[in-house]
């Protein structure tokens, strides 16, 4: 990276947040049944989520009710 100093500071800030987005994240409940309808056909329903919040969703199944994560830049999982 080349530059003043302040510009490589944020040149390289900027680099870090899309490598490593925030940690931060939301998650709620839902019911195993409902499931599928947000996965959708072949991924289709939560990958159009996905792309249109900006948020990673993950969905574990492991439990009852099932517990959705949202993670990314805190823009994208603020209530």
């Amino acid at each position: 990276i080349v530059g003043t100093q302040e510009q490589v500071k944020s040149a390289k800030e900027l680099i870090t947040q899309i490598a490593e987005p925030s940690t931060e994240g939301e998650t709620m409940e839902i019911q195993r049944a409902a499931v599928g309808r947000i996965i959708g056909a072949g991924g289709s329903r939560i990958q159009e989520l996905q792309e249109r919040s900006g948020a990673k969703i993950d969905i574990d199944r492991a439990s009852e009710p099932c517990v959705v994560r949202f993670c990314g830049f805190p823009d994208s999982v603020a209530c």
